[in-house]
């Protein structure tokens, strides 16, 4: 899917243990990270880079 919500062919899904911000890796359409927090609220998507050196184009596993 399109908007900052919206998955398309999500590959990983990972819960942060400090912050129980949860992480799901949409590399396959959207090619992003998108966190939201444990409740379900969105929290960032493409805007916030996962590295500096990352680029998402397709299979993304999580590892926090």
């Amino acid at each position: 899917g399109k908007g900052a919500t919206a998955f398309n062919k999500p590959t990983d899904v990972a819960v942060h243990r400090q912050s129980n911000e949860v992480y799901v890796a949409d590399g396959y359409g959207n090619s992003r990270v998108a966190v939201f927090t444990y409740d379900g609220l969105f929290v960032s998507g493409p805007s916030r880079p996962v590295c500096a050196r990352c680029t998402l184009h397709t299979r993304c596993l999580l590892a926090l």
